[in-house]
């Protein structure tokens, strides 16, 4: 593991931002028709209210129990069995002629080291650590009180990792491909990339709804920037830090541009799936049907108003 001071600094960055933004992750926005639930519907959330008069251990047990769902079971039982597989055993997945392209231009990086080799759950792990110790500490303190809802995300956030590890290792062990630097056969497909973008997926629609709910609560008027403008600077900074990550792949000769791609692709659906996202109530649709005459003609035209 590369150990820097620029790893330093992003390591110290990462705790405050995450201990500080902590604070920033209160109660979230409810939509005064809506009926909050979790992401399958199996369990309610108290509102800020009733989370106020509760303990924080009482939110948080709430929150964890909120984010677990019975069809997890098996899965967790799969993923047992998963990660006692040997690797090599799979089938052969030879790289595209335009991976070995890329990767040839690459070559005079043999050996040289960045930033994104760091241990794929380096930075994930230590900003949900840093987020899980500041959130309890802001509750105990009695700060801020914080809705089982918030908790949920936090436990939904290590759940993400924690899955896109399995798919991960699913497929490195099920498919094999040499390393562009000839190391091993588990270069399909990148879990350092498809790590960055689950972490990215997640705190991305954690920034969006924050920033919707923000922007609600004071008439979308949010200091310095607009409410788009902000996702617009949150999307660039966490999207841009993961296509680093799965640049550095490629730069350090550790896998190939298509192995980059899919890495992405899958972190970016686990996360996405497990995000518990905010219902919004459903619009009631008002069709009409009228029946208007058509000038200087002879017909009649139907209309549909939605």
């Amino acid at each position: 593991m590369v150990r820097t001071p620029g790893a330093l600094f992003f390591s110290t960055l990462i705790i405050f931002l995450t201990a500080a933004g902590g604070y920033s992750q209160g109660p979230s926005f409810r939509y005064p028709a809506a009926n909050h639930s979790a992401i399958d519907g199996t369990a309610s959330f108290a509102s800020a209210d009733e989370a106020a008069g509760q303990p924080f251990y009482r939110n948080l047990l709430d929150g964890a129990t909120a984010s677990f769902r019975t069809w997890e079971i098996p899965l967790l039982v799969a993923s047992v069995f998963t990660e006692r597989q040997k690797a090599g055993n799979g089938l052969e997945l030879p790289p595209l002629r335009l991976d070995e392209n890329i990767s040839n231009g690459f070559s005079e990086n043999a050996g040289r080291k960045t930033l994104g080799s760091l241990r794929p759950r380096y930075y994930p792990m230590l900003a949900a650590q840093a987020r899980f110790a500041g959130m309890v500490a802001i509750d105990i303190l009695n700060i801020q009180d914080y809705s089982p809802r918030s908790y949920t995300k936090m436990f939904r956030f290590q759940q993400a990792l924690y899955y896109n590890t399995v798919v991960t290792h699913l497929a490195k062990r099920n498919f094999n491909r040499y390393r562009p630097d000839r190391s091993d056969t588990q270069s399909f497909f990148s879990g350092h990339t498809s790590t960055a973008f689950a972490t990215s997926t997640f705190l991305y629609l954690e920034a969006r709804d924050f920033i919707n709910g923000q922007a609600r609560l004071h008439n979308q008027q949010l200091p310095l920037f607009s409410p788009t403008a902000w996702k617009v600077v949150s999307f660039s900074a966490l999207y841009g830090w993961a296509a680093y990550v799965g640049y550095s792949r490629i730069h350090d000769g550790k896998h190939y541009l298509s192995d980059v791609i899919v890495g992405a692709a899958s972190g970016t659906l686990i996360s996405y799936l497990l995000y518990p996202h905010e219902q919004r109530p459903r619009k009631a649709t008002r069709i009409k049907l009228g029946i208007v005459p058509i000038r200087e003609t002879s017909g009649l035209a139907l209309s549909v108003n939605f």
